[in-house]
């Protein structure tokens, strides 16, 4: 037996109200045909898709994701605009994108750890870049013209909204690929922020010692 496994990231209530604002407000400007809409209270942020996963390895599977998980403290992320996949004036999936609030770019290190130690039932294209999104909808193509749906999605871009992460979840895919049901499996928590060292005298005394130093004029002797 297979199961059709998937490691992602839940989303917030917040997130969860922004997706289903912006499917409704762009639902309003396509036939009702033109897109099948992702039911948002399955939503999520994908990191790595396994595919199709024998029974026999899922014990890895877990063992992997765990172990990611151990090694990645909590971040914060934010959603960004929306956009479209391939693009704008050929869209076959429609989305709100999603990104680091910070600099230290965690998500794309929590991606490319995931694909490192899962790379054995790993089934995406090595060569597909990681482009986090949350999906609303996929376009059918029945009744509207795919180049109209550049204007519809810049028309609408909703303020972001952050939230935290932390914990990595082993999704099943449930039902056809083509009106899947995820079903949690097993969720991992991120490892707790490693603790600063308590200021000390001594490190007080370095510190002045160095704004000294760095403060004196060249050529002065100590």
């Amino acid at each position: 037996m297979t199961r059709r496994l998937f490691v992602a990231l839940e989303v917030s209530f917040e997130v969860h109200t922004i997706l289903a604002e912006a499917q409704t407000l762009l639902a309003d400007g396509v036939p009702s045909d033109a897109v099948r809409w992702q039911q948002q209270d399955a939503a999520h942020l994908t990191l790595v898709f396994l595919g199709p996963v024998a029974d026999s390895d899922l014990p890895f599977c877990r063992s992997a994701v765990a172990k990611v998980a151990s090694r990645h403290e909590p971040f914060d992320l934010e959603t960004s605009t929306l956009g479209a996949f391939p693009s704008f004036d050929r869209p076959s999936v429609l989305w709100l994108g999603v990104r680091d609030s910070g600099l230290r770019d965690p998500l794309q290190a929590l991606h490319r750890s995931l694909a490192v130690e899962l790379a054995a039932v790993h089934q995406e294209r090595r060569d597909r870049s990681f482009r986090p999104h949350l999906t609303l909808g996929r376009v059918t193509r029945r009744g509207t013209d795919p180049s109209s749906f550049r204007a519809l999605l810049e028309s609408y871009q909703p303020a972001p909204v952050g939230w935290s992460v932390s914990e990595l979840i082993l999704f099943e895919g449930v039902g056809e690929a083509s009106a899947a049901v995820v079903a949690p499996s097993t969720g991992y928590s991120c490892a707790p922020p490693c603790p600063r060292p308590a200021r000390t005298a001594t490190m007080d005394l370095k510190v002045f010692i160095f704004l000294v130093l760095a403060s004196a004029p060249c050529g002065r002797r100590w």
